[in-house]
């Protein structure tokens, strides 16, 4: 006896001390359930006495929420004698406050006749796992979300197993039930479409065997209805510690839209929505294309600029509408006409190229251009409408006139500009003479910016004589370079820049400022110069607010705009802005400006237009003053019948260009009123303008100019005999 109690005293210690030291909180209960005994731990981590924890005092510690299953599953377990209580999980109070998920497991130890004696039981800190298996969850959900809110499709290959899982959108974008099950690889394979297969696995295996960690490529994929979609997959390639892939882990992507959408951006950058022709950046692709392709066969490349002549007229007058369907209709002309392999593009508003390759000589283009001249001008009918064509063409071939893309455009493009300038509605080969006309017209243009920008313009005058009373009538203000060197130079050194829109409306400005300047000091000198004439282009009329801009000089400088008069070329009566132009000449005169047509008979102006214009003065071109021969009345015929017409209309005449005085006496007596030329004076600096104003009398022009001729009656009387000349 003494020795089993020894035994058993010494198994209780041992006992108490394994409960001491675990980590779990040990308790024994009785049969009915009632706890009797729990673990020295349950006080520390609880702050509740242990025999405050006996019977059902350990429930206080239980998280609210939990204790009614826990009690229920409890009280189960006691009934039915199992332990069904081993998984049952919840939240208990610690000392602190804080709760932790712990686990309950209890086994019930039974008599020899299988009674319940007692019921044996732990409770363990799950806090990690709990919190590990809910981040898992969190995790897996969202991964759920993930895949029901996006059209990806997931996909997992093992190595070891052989064998692809599937989560994702596969049903609605593949539609294989299959995948439910899981696939081999080849399943996938066999569905890529032959075309795209080689490539897809080859890089596959590349990024694999290469070390890569990652692999996505885009190809064609079969789905249940037998089509093919684009799809895109990317794929993260698992690997264990010794570097061998064991798992793929990726996506596939249907881009099938996207790749519609990106063929039409492409098709939209590439091409004219107006015509569905290439436009220009498709251009420069095929032009490079055929000029490289031409290097490397010893082939030619021909390009044909095509330019519409007043197209601008056309959509002013008829409408876009009808300027559109001219569009169209020649970019199916054309078309019809090029052979294949070449490209038509509309490289903007009415211009159009066409580019040949791979031309076995330099003129076998010949054959496609004739019948473009043929062809292409034919009346295009829109609506009962019949509307003539009239197309311009400047033609570049490879490697002759130029070598590079941009150096055959720029060749074409001069020679379109040649046949616009020189022949409208012809096709001008490349010359290299038209690229010297270029230089030439850059230098000008250049020279004009360098003069402006450096104030290099200055205005010279030459004076107008009346033929009656030989005085001062007025003068012609005419456009002078002073160069770095100080020389005074012509305009012809910048002749291409009047034809500038942008240059000559600054040229215009810089003249009427400087010649308003010069009135400003003649005014303050107590010198009437009387009218000054500048010389306009046809822009300048066009330009809205031409009046406001004489305004704006004039008063800058104290002076009214009728101290000038303007000179323009009789071709700006011509064209589409004949009424406008009507309407400023009318604005002009109302402010006391006069209108001078410059060089009249060498322009395209009819006898009716000149009727109906409000002109003031009508300017005899040299051209016809050189020819006056007193002898040979042809040589006098139209200038005769200038002179008759002008005082029918009672038009004022300016002769130009009097250099003899032969010439100054047939004008004088055919009743031209004024003249100007070398016989009276170079046109001179304003210094010597107020030199020149008080000599211009009756006799000094007499002495000066013509020593040699007998006077009439009229200038002896006023002479007293003593001199001999014309009175001009």
């Amino acid at each position: 006896m003494h020795e089993a109690l020894r035994v058993l005293a010494e198994t209780q210690a041992h006992y108490r001390a394994y409960v001491e030291v675990s980590p779990q909180i040990g308790w024994v209960a009785d049969p009915q359930g009632r706890v009797i005994e729990i673990a020295p731990l349950w006080t520390e981590l609880v702050g509740i006495p242990g025999e405050e924890a006996l019977d059902e005092g350990w429930t206080r510690a239980i998280h609210p929420n939990d204790l009614p299953l826990v009690l229920e599953n409890w009280r189960n377990a006691v009934k039915s004698s199992d332990h069904r209580l081993a998984n049952t999980r919840y939240r208990m109070r610690l000392s602190d406050g804080s709760f932790k998920w712990f686990q309950i497991r209890a086994r019930p130890r039974r008599d020899a006749d299988g009674n319940i004696a007692a019921w044996y039981g732990s409770m363990e800190d799950i806090q990690d796992q709990v919190i590990a298996e809910t981040a898992l969850r969190t995790s897996e959900e969202r991964f759920r979300f993930a895949s029901c809110a996006t059209n990806d499709i997931i996909w997992d290959w093992s190595v070891d197993d052989q064998k692809t899982t599937w989560a994702g959108d596969y049903l609605n974008v593949l539609g294989y039930p299959e995948l439910e099950e899981g696939t081999t690889q080849d399943w996938w394979v066999d569905r890529i479409h032959p075309d795209d297969a080689p490539r897809l696995i080859g890089s596959q295996d590349a990024a694999i065997a290469g070390g890569e960690e990652y692999w996505n490529d885009e190809y064609r994929f079969k789905v249940v209805s037998g089509e093919w979609i684009d799809i895109k997959s990317c794929c993260l390639i698992v690997r264990d510690d010794t570097g061998r892939y064991i798992r793929l882990v990726g996506s596939m992507l249907d881009i099938t839209e996207q790749k519609r959408a990106q063929i039409q951006l492409v098709l939209a950058a590439h091409h004219d929505s107006l015509t569905g022709l290439p436009n220009r950046a498709r251009y420069l692709i095929d032009i490079g294309s055929a000029i490289d392709a031409a290097k490397r066969t010893n082939r030619f490349v021909a390009l044909i600029l095509i330019d519409l002549n007043r197209f601008k007229i056309l959509n002013d007058t008829l409408g876009h509408a009808v300027g559109d369907k001219v569009l169209q209709e020649l970019a199916e002309r054309l078309s019809n006409i090029v052979p294949e392999g070449a490209t038509i593009a509309r490289m903007g508003g009415d211009e159009f190229a066409v580019v040949l390759p791979n031309l076995a000589t330099e003129v076998a283009a010949d054959p496609i251009v004739n019948r473009l001249e043929r062809t292409l001008t034919d009346p295009v009918a829109v609506a009962d409408m019949s509307i003539p064509i009239a197309l311009s063409a400047g033609i570049a071939v490879y490697p002759r006139d130029g070598r590079e893309p941009s150096d055959l455009l720029h060749a074409a493009d001069l020679a379109l500009y040649s046949a616009k300038d020189r022949s409208p509605g012809t096709f001008t080969e490349f010359s290299p003479a038209l690229r010297a006309r270029a230089d030439t017209r850059s230098t000008m243009l250049s020279t004009a910016r360098a003069a402006l920008e450096s104030d290099r313009i200055v205005p010279f005058y030459q004076p107008k004589i009346d033929l009656r009373t030989g005085q001062v009538d007025g003068w012609e203000a005419l456009l002078r370079i002073r160069d770095a060197e100080g020389q005074i130079l012509s305009p012809c050194v910048i002749g291409d820049a009047f034809e500038d829109g942008d240059l000559s409306g600054l040229i215009t400005d810089r003249m009427l400022s400087l010649v308003f300047a010069d009135l400003a000091q003649w005014q303050a000198a107590g010198i009437d110069p009387g009218q000054i004439a500048v010389n306009v282009s046809a822009g300048d009329l066009l330009q809205v607010g031409l009046i406001d801009r004489l305004k704006v000089h004039a008063t800058a400088h104290g002076q009214a705009i009728s101290k000038i008069a303007i000179e323009v070329t009789e071709n700006v009566l011509i064209g589409r802005a004949s009424t406008e132009i009507f309407s400023m000449f009318k604005e002009l005169q109302a402010h006391g400006v006069g209108i001078a047509l410059d060089d009249f008979g060498t322009g395209y102006a009819s006898l009716t237009h000149l009727l109906n214009f409000p002109v003031d003065v009508m300017k005899l071109d040299r051209s016809f003053v050189e020819q006056i021969d007193e002898n040979d009345l042809k040589s006098t015929a139209i200038i005769n019948a200038m002179l008759q017409m002008a005082r029918l209309l009672e038009i004022k005449t300016v002769a130009e260009g009097v250099e003899t005085t032969g010439q100054a006496r047939y004008l004088q007596t055919r009743g031209c009123n004024s003249a100007q030329g070398y016989l009276f004076s170079h046109p001179i600096a304003f210094a010597n303008v107020q030199a020149v104003l008080a000599q211009s009398t009756l006799e000094h022009w007499e002495f000066a100019a013509l020593p040699t001729q007998r006077r009439s009656r009229g200038a002896r009387s006023r002479a007293g005999g003593a001199k001999r000349g014309l009175i001009i």
